[in-house]
């Protein structure tokens, strides 16, 4: 995975024994615009659709990772 890459073996096997596996439907939101977050999300399956006010801007793929800058600085999630 590319979000994963650049870690050591140690610390990829420290972010894995704390990781957990969600499902998300359809349209289901991960995470809001302007929500605090605490977790970083790494896509293992399907895609994801990024939006800011409503609109689509992106997708995310898998192997990509998302919710890091709010993780990193505590600000609300941008998109």
């Amino acid at each position: 995975m590319e979000a994963i890459r650049y870690l050591t073996d140690e610390e990829r096997i420290r972010l894995l024994a704390r990781a957990e596996s969600r499902s998300y439907a359809k349209d289901d939101v991960v995470l809001a615009e302007g929500a605090y977050n605490e977790d970083i999300y790494i896509l293992t399956g399907g895609s994801a659709r990024v939006e800011v006010a409503g609109s689509a801007i992106g997708h995310i793929a898998v192997g990509e990772a998302f919710g890091e800058m709010s993780l990193l600085d505590a600000s609300p999630a941008m998109s």
